[in-house]
């Protein structure tokens, strides 16, 4: 079994199954809050804003394609590739990692940074707005939002930090990005 460690805290999983359910237990169960409750607040915007149309629509948009985002990406992982990673390194003793996982582990990698730009982008447009409409409403979404971006923040880190070394594969996305 592969000892999972993080270099930077110094806290440590038993097997790499151990570490991705510490992952699905703080960092999923927290994206998959954030989605309805996006959801709801941009239904709160667009009834009770003084924001113009144009704006709200423009926001509402943004926040579908990031919710949207958000809800595939817990999926994607949970779905098929946790338990993946759980067989190769946890039942088999880490062996070899198959060339599917390691391209979804690459598009869950290139995920994070489009769900990060997806966040920038709504905080943007949130904020361009928030002064002149004195909206507590959009105070709100900017504050969860910012929150929002320091998780998905711990949530890479914990990828690139933890999980690919724990893996043996740091290298191949260093050397990628």
């Amino acid at each position: 079994m592969t000892k999972v460690r993080d270099r930077w805290t110094g806290r440590q999983w038993p097997t790499v199954g151990q570490f991705l359910e510490y992952v699905r237990a703080t960092q999923h169960s927290y994206l998959r809050l954030m989605v309805p409750h996006l959801s709801r607040l941009q239904s709160r915007l667009a009834g009770e804003s003084p924001l113009e149309p144009r704006q709200l629509d423009l926001i509402g948009r943004q926040l579908l394609a990031l919710t949207t985002a958000l809800a595939q990406h817990v999926h994607r992982q949970e779905g098929w590739l946790f338990g993946e990673l759980r067989r190769a390194y946890d039942e088999n003793h880490g062996q070899a990692l198959s060339a599917q996982a390691r391209q979804e582990l690459r598009r869950l990698h290139q995920e994070h940074r489009r769900i990060a730009a997806l966040v920038d982008e709504v905080l943007a447009t949130a904020r361009a707005h928030c002064g002149s409409a004195r909206d507590p409403l959009l105070a709100e979404l900017v504050r969860d939002l910012e929150h929002l971006k320091a998780r998905l923040e711990e949530h890479r880190r914990l990828e690139t930090r933890v999980l690919l070394p724990a893996l043996g594969i740091e290298a191949e996305f260093v050397a990628a990005q």
